[in-house]
C-alpha cells in the first residue's frame, strides 16, 4: 500500500467515525474506533482518546486517553505535510485542545486555516468559532459568520446551528427568526441535539424532526450490521453455555440441605449433578464426580463468548 493509499484509508475511516461521533452514537463509534486504531490509524486513535477522556461510550479514563493522544499526535505529525485537509484539521485539534502536545492556540489556528483554505467544512467551523470568541485572533464576528456560512453550506451541522443562533439573536447578521428556524432545522435533522433544543426553545413546542430520529442508524454499513448480528448470536450461545453451570451451583446448594420437605425432590435432582456415580445415598462417600469439571468448562467457554459480544447485544441491527 502506497502512502497516498494509506492516507486515503485513514481519512475515510476517520470521517466515517467522526460522523457517528457528531450524531452522538458513542456506543457504536467506539467499537469502530478501537478496530481502526489497532490497525495503526492515528486519526481514529485521537478520537478514541476523546471518547475515553470524556467517558463517551467507554469508561472515563484520562490517563489512558492521554497515552492515546501522545501516540496519535506522533502519527499525525508524520502525515500532516501531505496537504490533506482532514489530517491538517486533526493537527489543529491536537494543538487547540492540548491532545498529545502542549496547548498552542496560534498553531491550532494555523492548521485550521490551512485546512479551511482547502475547503474543509469542520475546520471552517472551528476557525469561525475562534474569530467569534477572539481566541488566538482578534474578535471578528463578521469573519466568523462568513466561515460558518461556508461550512454550513457544505452541510456541517455545528456550523448550521451556529448560524441559526446568530440569526436568532441578531449577532453579526440582521435578526431573522425564519432563517434561524431554517438553519436549526437543517442541523437538527442531522442529529445535532443542541440545534434541536434551540429549535424547541424558539418555537416553544416539542419539535422532533423525523430525520433526527433516524440519524442514529443511517451510517451503518452492511458489514457492520452483519457483525452486530453475529455477535448477538455469539452472546446468546454464551448465555446458553452458562445455564448448566448456574443450575449446577443451585443443585450443589440444595445438596447442603437435609431431607426437609420441599427440598427433598430438588435434592434428588442435585444428586445426579454432584454426587458420585453409582451412589444412591446422598450423604454417602465416594469419588469425585466429573460433573463439576464439565460445568467449569461450560462456564469458562460461556464467559469467554459473552466477554467480547455483550456490548453488541443491545445495539439495533435493523
Amino acid at each position: 500500500m502506497t502512502l497516498t493509499d494509506k492516507i486515503n484509508l485513514y481519512v475515510d475511516q476517520y470521517e466515517h467515525c467522526f460522523k457517528l461521533y457528531e450524531e452522538g452514537n458513542y456506543t457504536d463509534v467506539v467499537i469502530q474506533l478501537e478496530q481502526f486504531s489497532t490497525q495503526g490509524n492515528p486519526l481514529t486513535m485521537r478520537l478514541l482518546g476523546v471518547c475515553i477522556n470524556d467517558g463517551e461510550g467507554l469508561e472515563k479514563n484520562p490517563t489512558k486517553a492521554n497515552e492515546l493522544f501522545i501516540e496519535a499526535f506522533a502519527g499525525i505529525e508524520t502525515l500532516v505535510n501531505n496537504e490533506n485537509p482532514v489530517i491538517q484539521r486533526c493537527m489543529g485539534h491536537c494543538y487547540d485542545f492540548g491532545q498529545g502536545t502542549a496547548n498552542n492556540t496560534l498553531k491550532a489556528i494555523e492548521w485550521y486555516s490551512k485546512s479551511a483554505e482547502l475547503g474543509d467544512a469542520v475546520s471552517q467551523c472551528c476557525l469561525g468559532t475562534c474569530y467569534f470568541n477572539g481566541k488566538g485572533v482578534e474578535k471578528d464576528v463578521v469573519k466568523s459568520i462568513e466561515l460558518w456560512n461556508k461550512s454550513a453550506e457544505q452541510g456541517y451541522a455545528r456550523a448550521q446551528n451556529n448560524l441559526g443562533y446568530c440569526y436568532e439573536i441578531g449577532q453579526g447578521v440582521r435578526k431573522n427568526r425564519e432563517k434561524a428556524i431554517e438553519w436549526y432545522k437543517k442541523s437538527a435533522e442531522q442529529g445535532n441535539t443542541k440545534a434541536l433544543q434551540n429549535l424547541r426553545n424558539l418555537l416553544g413546542q416539542n419539535v422532533v424532526p423525523p430525520k433526527a430520529k433516524q440519524a442514529k442508524h443511517q451510517s451503518r454499513t452492511v458489514e457492520e450490521i452483519a457483525l452486530i448480528k453475529a455477535k448477538k448470536i455469539e452472546c446468546i450461545i454464551g448465555f446458553i453455555f452458562l445455564v448448566p453451570a448456574f443450575l449446577g451451583i443451585i443443585a450443589f446448594v440444595f445438596c447442603l440441605f437435609g431431607d426437609r420437605g420441599e427440598f427433598s425432590t430438588l435434592r434428588n435432582l442435585s444428586a445426579h449433578w454432584t454426587a458420585d456415580y453409582g451412589y444412591s445415598d446422598y450423604g454417602g462417600g465416594g469419588g469425585m464426580s466429573a460433573a463439576p469439571i464439565y460445568l467449569g468448562i461450560l462456564s469458562i467457554v460461556g464467559a469467554y463468548l459473552i466477554k467480547d459480544s455483550l456490548k453488541y447485544f443491545f445495539l439495533d441491527s435493523d
